[in-house]
């Protein structure tokens, strides 16, 4: 930015020097001194863009850097909150020990999801076991579960 503000400054010094230098005595013809002054206004300008690129490219990049560790960020966010979420509809489901029917079924359809979304193999494991069971689920398993869920911290 400071680059962008200073332009006009430079090009009007660069255009008086070059025209003074050419004014007084032995200093030449004014076609010379306005020749002088194009050439030091091109090198100003030149020199200017060359500032005002380098700063483009710095704020590009640190714009950049930030969007991308936010989206990382939501990423985690999300993550975190589904296996949470999993983690608790899981947990509900066997906490006063008794499975049904139709807690079996939500169970099977939990052990599906649940390891994609990082829920702890302390509970995945005996969940797979229950919901492999069929109509036959082990006392162990439920037990195996409950402890796993007791383990989980609160949200």
């Amino acid at each position: 930015m400071r680059a962008a503000h200073s332009l006009p400054l430079v090009l009007s010094g660069a255009a008086i020097v070059a025209l003074l230098s050419g004014c007084g005595p032995g200093g030449g013809s004014t076609q010379e001194a306005a020749s002088s002054a194009v050439s030091e206004l091109k090198s100003a300008a030149s020199s200017a863009a060359s500032d005002v690129k380098s700063v483009a490219s710095s704020a590009a990049s640190d714009v950049k850097g930030a969007a991308s560790g936010a989206a990382s960020s939501a990423v985690s966010q999300a993550g975190d909150t589904a296996r949470t979420r999993a983690t608790e509809a899981i947990c509900a489901t066997v906490q006063d020990g008794q499975i049904s029917a139709g807690d079996r079924a939500v169970l099977t359809s939990w052990a599906l999801a649940a390891e994609q979304v990082g829920v702890p193999a302390s509970i995945t494991v005996p969940l797979k076991s229950i919901a492999d069971s069929g109509n036959q689920i082990k006392d162990e398993d439920i037990q195996q579960l409950q402890d796993a869920c007791a383990a989980e911290p609160t949200p």
